[in-house]
């Protein structure tokens, strides 16, 4: 007597591979979607039931905003001053215009000079798409406006200057709660 599989019922071998193909499946999603779901660090990840907020005000790369809040440079060659911010605080908004004043290591306004303005969120690993825009006013103070800080969390904005072809930064570290 021979015997012959039933091609419209499923085999032994069949409901194993389901099985197998279940369970690896089932890892993946569970491996991938948190990876995946955002981009978030422990500095700027919500605490357990607030809502899904960004609280990083208590982050210790920050320092909370104040109207002529000033920073040395990493190489202490100048000082950075954020005179004003508008919105101020900062806020999450592509219409963030700051006012800095800079001076060099002797206290004298920086004008002949290079400067760039980086905004970047570091936790994240991006800058913004679009470029600050810098206009130059009176005794070493620039307007900086299109700050683009589209979203909450830890920003940073590294004021670049090269002075008689070096350069030096001085880093402002903000927290943007959302």
């Amino acid at each position: 007597m021979t015997f012959m599989a039933d091609p419209a019922r499923p085999s032994y071998t069949d409901s194993r591979m389901k099985l197998v193909h279940f369970a690896v499946s089932a890892f993946l999603v569970s491996a991938l979607v948190p990876a995946l779901s955002a981009c978030t660090s422990d500095s700027s990840s919500p605490p357990p039931n607030d809502g899904g907020l960004v609280t990083c005000q208590n982050d210790p790369r920050v320092v909370a905003y104040q109207p002529n809040l000033t920073l040395e440079s990493t190489r202490k060659s100048f000082k950075a001053t954020l005179v004003s911010a508008d919105p101020a605080p900062p806020a999450v908004t592509s219409a963030n215009t700051w006012i800095l004043k800079l001076t060099d290591a002797s206290g004298a306004p920086i004008t002949g000079s290079d400067i760039l303005i980086e905004p970047y969120m570091p936790d994240h690993g991006h800058s913004p798409s679009t470029n600050v825009a810098i206009a130059k006013k009176d005794n070493g103070t620039y307007e900086v406006t299109k700050l683009n800080f589209f979203m909450p969390g830890v920003w940073t904005v590294t004021v670049k200057v090269t002075q008689s072809g070096a350069e030096d930064a001085a880093v402002f570290a903000v927290c943007l709660p959302g």
